[in-house]
C-alpha cells in the first residue's frame, strides 16, 4: 500500500526517528513491511524503467500478501483457535487452524501480516504441545501407568493427528500399542474414554459426554477407566451410577489426619494422587490423600 508523508509536517518526526534513511535529498523511497521492519531507505526518486523493477524486486521480498477477506478469515481462525486453547480444548484450536489449508499452509504462511505472523505462531505452539502429549504418554507407558500411556497415546492422536508435523509419529506409536498383547484391554478401555472426553468439546456435547461415561462404569467396572470415568463425573457435578462402587465402595467412616473431619462416604477411586467420595447425599467430595488419616491411607494401600 503506497503511502506519503510530507517532510514539512509533525508525522514526518515520528516516521524518520523510526525509520532511518541514507542520504538527505528529497523524496527519499521507504519499503516497510507488514511486521513494520524497514526493507528499504533511502534518497533519490526511481525514473522510467527503474520504478517497475524496484517493486518486483521488494515485492518478492516482501512475503505472503492476504487480501482483506484472507486477512479476516485468518483473524477468525486465531480468535476461534484462542477461545479453545483458553478452554483446553487443543482440538478445537487444531481444526480452526488446519481450515486454513485453502490459504496456504499453516504454520508457513510466510507473510509479515500480524495476524498470519499469529497464526504462525500458534501453530507452533499446537505442534509444541502435541509432542509434549506424545512425550508424556510415552514416559507413562513406559512407566508403570500402562492405561494412563496408552489412553495419552490415543487422545493425542485424536487430537493432534491431523498436524502434518505429527501426525506420522501419532500414528505409529498408535499403531506400536495394537502390537502388544497386554495393552489389548488397555486399548479398549482407553478408546472408550477419549470417544467420552471428546464429546466434550462439542456444543451442548456435556450431557452426551456423561452418559458415554457412565457407560465406560459399567462396561469396564473396577478398572482403571472406570475410575477415570467416575473421578470425571465428580468433575463434572454428576453422580457415579447407582451399583457401579464395586467391592471397594463400601460405606464408611472418613478423617482427615487431625481427627476433626469426618464424613461417612462411598470411594469412587483415587485419581492424581487425590481420593473421590461419595456421601449419602450423593455428594461428591474431593480430598487429597495425604491430607487423610494414616488409618485411612493405609485403606487406600490395600486397594
Amino acid at each position: 500500500m503506497p503511502l506519503k508523508i510530507d517532510t514539512d509536517g509533525d508525522n514526518w518526526q515520528a516516521w524518520s526517528r523510526k525509520y532511518r534513511h541514507e542520504g538527505s535529498a528529497i523524496p527519499i523511497l521507504y519499503v516497510v513491511r507488514a511486521n513494520g521492519d524497514m526493507a528499504y531507505g533511502k534518497s533519490g526518486s526511481k525514473q522510467g524503467d527503474e520504478l517497475p523493477k524496484f517493486l518486483a524486486e521488494h515485492l518478492a521480498t516482501a512475503g505472503r500478501i492476504f487480501n482483506d477477506a484472507q486477512l479476516a478469515a485468518i483473524q477468525g481462525a486465531v480468535t476461534d483457535a484462542n477461545k479453545a486453547l483458553a478452554e483446553g480444548d487443543a482440538g478445537t484450536a487444531v481444526k480452526r487452524l488446519e481450515g486454513l489449508k485453502k490459504l496456504g499452509e499453516p504454520g508457513k504462511f510466510g507473510s509479515f501480516a500480524t495476524v498470519a505472523l499469529e497464526a504462525d505462531s500458534l501453530y507452533a505452539k499446537l505442534v509444541e504441545q502435541g509432542q509434549g502429549a506424545l512425550k508424556a504418554a510415552q514416559e507413562q507407558l513406559a512407566g508403570n501407568d500402562k492405561f494412563a500411556g496408552v489412553l495419552g497415546i490415543v487422545s493425542a492422536n485424536r487430537i493432534y493427528g491431523k498436524l502434518p508435523e505429527l501426525r506420522k509419529d501419532l500414528v505409529s506409536a498408535e499403531r506400536d500399542l495394537s502390537k502388544d498383547a497386554e495393552l489389548k484391554e488397555h486399548i479398549k478401555q482407553a478408546e472408550a474414554v477419549d470417544r467420552a472426553l471428546a464429546l466434550l468439546s462439542l456444543k451442548n456435547g456435556k450431557k452426551s459426554a456423561m452418559s458415554a461415561l457412565e457407560t465406560v462404569i459399567t462396561r469396564f467396572p473396577n478398572s482403571p477407566a472406570a475410575e477415570l470415568a467416575k473421578a470425571k463425573l465428580a468433575e463434572l457435578g454428576a453422580a457415579v451410577p447407582a451399583g457401579t462402587d464395586g467391592p471397594q465402595g463400601e460405606l464408611r467412616t472418613w478423617s482427615d489426619a487431625t481427627g476433626k473431619f469426618q464424613i461417612e462416604a462411598n470411594l469412587i477411586g483415587v485419581v492424581d494422587g487425590k481420593v473421590q467420595l461419595k456421601k449419602k447425599s450423593g455428594e461428591i467430595v474431593t480430598v487429597p490423600v495425604d491430607k487423610l488419616s494414616k488409618e485411612d491411607q493405609e485403606f487406600l494401600a490395600k486397594k
